[in-house]
């Protein structure tokens, strides 16, 4: 029936069955099926339920299938607790190398979004032990550097350094921004300094990292006692940066506006 699109009367049926054998032989593969017909339709919350509800019959051959939707799902919709927490489920179920790859990177990558730093610490090394794609290592260096920030971790500036080197990713501009900020919290100043005017000379096409770099360096000028070049550089920054984010805010509470 599902095979020939009648959905609807399909979710009816299962959702019958269900009623009446909660337990059933066949519950698991109606609550797998609900899922799959969801998927289908794009309501990916219900979904979601029911591939957890599917995964929850551990003897299942449906249960560790069910866990890898429902946390890909969650993952791609943004609900990033519910991914973080599928994803070590799956982690913890699968023998299977390639979802244990694929499980550590959403784990990771969840978990960095909620600002969960103790579960990227904990998971951040075993995913850069595998076989992550360029991209996705990429990334899970980043949630571990700024994991590393948040725990004042001094091992987090080679990490930074590292990627801060490819200044054309979101997650290397970003990098560059956080290692001068770094930096300049521990008191290293010039250091400060000479990797944000670097950064500006190499470019990225991530303006708005330059342009918290410019804002930094003006903080760095003001920290300096010079004055004039510090709104110097946050007006040449507005009469320039033109996006329509928190960077006109920044200025004006820095210009005393």
């Amino acid at each position: 029936m599902f095979a020939r699109g009648e959905k609807s009367q399909a979710l009816h049926l299962f959702g019958d069955y269900l009623s009446q054998f909660p337990e059933g032989a066949y519950a698991a593969d109606a609550r797998f099926y609900q899922g799959e017909i969801y998927q289908v339709l794009r309501e990916y919350a219900k979904s979601i339920e029911c591939y957890l509800k599917a995964s929850e019959h551990v003897n299942s051959r449906y249960s560790e299938e069910a866990l890898d939707r429902a946390a890909y799902l969650a993952w791609s919709i943004g609900e990033w607790e519910t991914s973080m927490e599928t994803y070590i489920r799956l982690y913890e179920k699968t023998i299977n190398a390639e979802r244990q790859v694929k499980s550590l990177y959403g784990i990771v990558s969840s978990a960095g979004r909620i600002k969960n730093t103790s579960a990227v610490l904990k998971y951040a090394d075993r995913a850069l032990q595998t076989q992550l794609s360029p991209e996705n290592r990429t990334e899970v260096s980043y949630w571990k550097a700024k994991a590393m920030i948040s725990e004042d971790q001094s091992e987090v500036r080679q990490l930074l350094e590292e990627l801060a080197k490819d200044t054309r990713s979101q997650y290397g501009a970003e990098s560059n921004y956080l290692l001068s900020q770094y930096l300049y919290d521990r008191g290293e100043v010039s250091a400060a300094q000479d990797n944000i005017m670097s950064f500006i000379r190499e470019g990225t096409p991530h303006i708005y990292w330059i342009a918290r770099s410019f804002i930094l360096l003006s903080d760095i000028y003001k920290s300096q006692g010079k004055e004039i070049e510090a709104r110097q550089y946050l007006i040449s920054l507005r009469s320039n940066y033109t996006e329509d984010d928190d960077i006109a805010e920044m200025i004006s509470e820095r210009l005393g506006e």
